[in-house]
């Protein structure tokens, strides 16, 4: 689009000052990443670019003219000049096979292209009658060519005179090589393909002619209030062609229009873009507005090999994490890095975007994406890439499902996507087939349910009914893979004679949400008796719909102690169930959190439980205030002395013995002083007092049971 205002040239200007030779601009180094084809004779290729000790990332849609299937088609907007669209839009309109973004266009005004265009073999737009600018079109022999154009037209009254047209559906502008504003004294047509209301210069006579040359109505004084109709045409006179309309043509009378473009090939396709990168195999100095649109920018542009059969569609980004932007010198020595002959530049900046169909989609994915990340812009038209192929039976499909997977993990695959030998997307949503992998076989598979019950790596395959194959490659990764793991049990109450039902959710570190399977995890019960009916995976509805993996529990009888629970261990990850005795009081305590409860009332201590050695270590004096214990410190020994129920245990501070009802017993974490405060190893010291605990891994939670 013009975001800059069009420089005053001297009239003595010449075109062929784009064609000097030039100081070789740029060094560009090109590697190859990738390389799909998008259709018949269309090769989309992702290049990194070096130059300037940059690197840029660039796109490339590779078309071979020689192949009668690869055809490039000019889109206009949403089907009229005017109406401007995404190039995501456009493609996926005219079911283009890829695209990217046409002509340069004024942004203030109505919305059409500076240059010419053919759309749909009817001549569009004209030429803007400033000096230095091209156009890229495909003749009848299906050769590209790269040049300027010019247009000449002319209406030819009933009585003889005549009058010239200037221009074909163009908005006002600034003729830059003479400095005279384009619709002065000037006669502008515009046919049905412009689609809005107002057209040209603001306030400017108009004729309204049909399709057979008759003048249907004039308006000296102003704009029709109407826009174009189907297949008429409206000419907007300014003064001397004001003039000539006021004293040679008539409501009623003839007025003959015709125009044409220069060179004229027998164009199948053409768009404008701006000045040459290339020429002859020479990167190009840019003099044509390039203090306006030089600096690191987004690119687009059109690259033709010697012989006119390659064309070469290309793009890079700009301000993204994939590419910092090219100068105008840096871009043409990479279209010629690329293979062009010849080179064009089309519009750029935040109208650069290039978009392709990936393998049997029905719409284009963007590939090269707006400047900076920034969303689509509407434009006035872009280059389509067509598949002209005939369609056929399926011939390629995709598998649908993750390509990598967490041991334990249940997935689905399937027929993601199809097309034909010609790249044409199929529908393959009622596709029946068989699937497998190659490592783990039938057992891993329910329908097109997969357990990926071991690590490592399999290739799941896909065989429809037509006996086309797929393949995907699937890592199964380790526990390690996941973010978090949650056991869900639908809010039951854990209580003997209970059937829980169990499963199990995660998020893997790349933010995947996933379901394990029950019988996949480790199990230990411990303190109860408890059953379980893991095994379900492969469990389907009365519709034969298989379920999801949710296992049961049945939980038993507790045995003589503070609570029974039932542990589910993946990895590093732990998740519990749980049974309490009422016949018991509960001490809740949290790691370096100041805050506890005994039963159902909340407290504040004024040290945290910690971990140290691999130990929690909590304040003897909660503890045995919950528990009715008595607590003595001995100031001659430096031990901290616990009583309760006949039983007595001596912690002398720091040191690695307590004694037991008199007995020395070894203990790995000493007692300590923290803050004034003596910290106790409570499981030693609870289970000595017949206490029992429980420490619950992913809440960091110390629960410890005293009978009442």
């Amino acid at each position: 689009m013009n975001r800059f205002k069009w420089p005053l040239l001297l009239s003595t200007l010449s075109v062929c000052l784009l064609f000097a030779n030039p100081e070789e601009a740029k060094a560009v180094s090109l590697k190859e990443n990738t390389q799909t084809v998008v259709s018949p004779g269309v090769i989309r290729k992702e290049y990194k670019a070096t130059v300037s000790g940059r690197t840029n990332r660039v796109d490339v849609l590779q078309i071979d003219l020689n192949n009668p299937y690869a055809d490039l088609e000019v889109i206009a907007g949403q089907g009229e000049y005017t109406q401007k669209a995404t190039v995501s839009q456009m493609a996926d309109r005219v079911q283009a096979h890829a695209a990217l973004n046409g002509d340069f266009f004024n942004m203030s005004k109505q919305g059409a292209p500076f240059g010419p265009s053919f759309v749909e073999g009817e001549l569009q737009s004209s030429p803007l009658l400033s000096v230095g600018l091209f156009g890229f079109g495909i003749d009848g022999n299906r050769t590209g060519h790269i040049e300027s154009f010019t247009f000449k037209g002319g209406a030819y009254a009933s009585n003889g005179t005549s009058y010239p047209i200037s221009g074909l559906n163009k908005t006002d502008y600034v003729i830059n090589h003479t400095g005279v504003p384009s619709h002065k004294d000037s006669l502008q047509l515009y046919n049905d393909f412009w689609a809005a209301l107002t057209r040209g210069l603001k306030g400017s006579p108009e004729i309204l002619v049909n399709k057979n040359f008759v003048v249907e109505e004039i308006n000296l004084n102003g704009p029709l209030p109407y826009g174009v109709p189907d297949g008429k045409y409206i000419l907007q006179a300014n003064g001397k062609a004001k003039e000539f309309i006021q004293k040679n043509v008539r409501v009623g009378q003839k007025l003959r229009l015709d125009y044409n473009i220069s060179p004229n090939r027998n164009w199948q396709f053409l768009i404008g873009g701006h000045a040459m990168l290339v020429n002859n195999g020479s990167v190009l100095p840019y003099t044509l507005d390039a203090k306006d649109i030089d600096g690191r920018r987004a690119r687009s542009a059109v690259g033709l090999s010697q012989n006119g059969k390659t064309v070469y569609l290309v793009s890079t980004e700009a301000k993204t994490s994939r590419s910092s932007g090219m100068r105008l010198a840096e871009w043409g020595a990479t279209l010629k890095a690329l293979g062009s002959y010849k080179a064009l530049n089309l519009d750029g900046g935040g109208s650069t975007t290039m978009v392709a169909r990936e393998h049997g989609d029905f719409k284009n994915t963007v590939v090269t994406r707006p400047e900076g990340n920034g969303s689509q812009r509407r434009i006035v038209n872009s280059i389509g890439v067509m598949n002209r192929a005939p369609h056929g039976p399926l011939a390629g499909i995709a598998v649908s499902g993750p390509s990598n997977v967490v041991q334990a993990e249940v997935a689905t695959y399937g027929v993601e996507k199809g097309w034909d030998a010609n790249y044409h997307p199929k529908d393959v949503s009622q596709a029946n087939y068989a699937i497998t992998d190659t490592v783990i076989g039938s057992s891993a598979w329910s329908g097109n349910r997969f357990l990926s019950s071991q690590r490592g790596e399999t290739t799941i395959r896909l065989q429809t009914m037509e006996g086309v194959v797929g393949t995907k490659v699937v890592k199964i990764q380790s526990p390690a893979a996941l973010q978090s793991f949650t056991m869900n049990t639908e809010n039951s109450d854990f209580v003997p004679g209970a059937t829980i039902p169990v499963s199990f959710d995660a998020v893997t570190k790349n933010k995947r949400k996933i379901s394990l399977d029950p019988s996949q995890m480790n199990w230990a019960v411990e303190g109860m008796e408890a059953t379980m009916d893991l095994d379900s995976w492969k469990v389907r509805d009365g519709n034969g719909k298989l379920q999801p993996p949710v296992g049961t529990i049945q939980l038993g009888a507790l045995e003589n102690r503070g609570f029974g629970k039932v542990t589910a261990r993946f990895g590093n990850f732990e998740e519990q169930i749980v049974v309490e005795n009422p016949e018991f009081t509960k001490l809740h305590m949290i790691l370096n959190n100041k805050n506890y409860s005994v039963g159902k009332d909340w407290f504040l201590m004024d040290v945290e439980p910690k971990i140290v050695g691999d130990r929690t270590l909590v304040p003897i004096r909660f503890v045995t205030e919950a528990f009715g214990a008595n607590v003595t410190w001995n100031h001659d020994l430096y031990h901290a002395v616990i009583e309760k129920d006949g039983h007595r245990i001596e912690l002398p501070i720091g040191e690695n013995v307590a004694y037991v009802d008199g007995a020395t017993v070894p203990i790995d974490v000493p007692a300590i002083l923290d803050n004034d405060r003596t910290m106790i190893p409570i499981r030693f010291v609870s289970e000595h007092l017949g206490m029992d605990v429980n420490y619950i891994h992913t809440n960091r939670f110390v629960d410890i049971y005293g009978r009442k």
